[in-house]
């Protein structure tokens, strides 16, 4: 069930004016029909770029528990591995050799592994256990693309309400004709019929935004190619590769 109704697109319409020689500037009048289709068509964009980003940080906090339990596991098998690479060489042949055997039964080899083989072949595997469990998995730190960074109003993800501001700016272009799609704001107090039109409309969207986050986007709008946002907002770092 849309958010927006008819009495909410023809108010907004209302309000979606500026001011200018001769009285206000109405762009939007008459269209309230109009209005009402693509607020309700960019509530579904917005929405539904919001339930990807859910999915994203459900993947998100999953992977941070997986990199967890590998930590975990990493404390006991580094101190089996610290004693595999201090073993006395006699006894760490002997044990190959039983590993040999075991080996062969288990896979149902009919050939032998060659001893010197099996031996590259279990140091290799154990120190490759021990870098995959200890990758030092963490967040990205720093600014991150479209994210908010207004004072107050950080980590609030800008792309959905692009997805947002991108039906209407489409609706704008197809339907007024005579004045352009542009961001105009006295600090915080938005200017431009444009401006009003997102302002007023995103006070009905499941996320609250700033009239700053709106400016932003409107800064994004702006451009002749669509933003490319790029997947950063949930990424995880890892340790760099020891050299070999």
């Amino acid at each position: 069930m849309s958010r927006f109704k008819q009495e909410d697109a023809a108010k907004i319409a209302a309000l979606s004016f500026r001011r200018g020689r001769g009285g206000p500037k109405k762009p939007l009048d008459g269209k309230d029909a109009l209005l009402l289709q693509a607020l309700q068509s960019a509530e579904r964009a917005h929405d539904a770029e919001l339930d990807r980003r859910e999915g994203d940080i459900e993947t998100y906090h999953q992977e941070c528990k997986t990199f967890e339990k590998h930590e975990e596991f990493y404390k006991h098998f580094n101190v089996a591995l610290t004693n595999w690479r201090a073993m006395e060489e006699p006894i760490k042949k002997k044990l190959i050799h039983y590993t040999q055997n075991y080996l062969q039964t288990i896979e149902e080899a009919q050939n032998v592994i060659p001893l010197d083989r099996l031996r590259k072949r279990c140091d290799d595997t154990l120190e490759a256990i021990a870098l995959a469990a200890h990758q030092e998995a963490g967040s990205l730190k720093g600014r991150r693309s479209g994210v908010s960074q207004s004072v107050g109003h950080t980590n609030i993800s800008l792309r959905p309400l692009y997805a947002f501001g991108s039906e209407l700016k489409a609706f704008w272009h197809a339907n007024v004709t005579h004045e352009r799609f542009g961001q105009q704001f006295d600090g915080e107090k938005p200017l431009s019929a444009a401006s009003i039109l997102l302002c007023e409309s995103a006070k009905l969207l499941k996320v609250e935004y700033k009239h700053a986050n709106i400016k932003s986007v409107m800064r994004m709008l702006a451009s002749k190619e669509p933003k490319q946002f790029v997947d950063d907002e949930f990424m995880i770092t890892f340790r760099g590769l020891p050299d070999f």
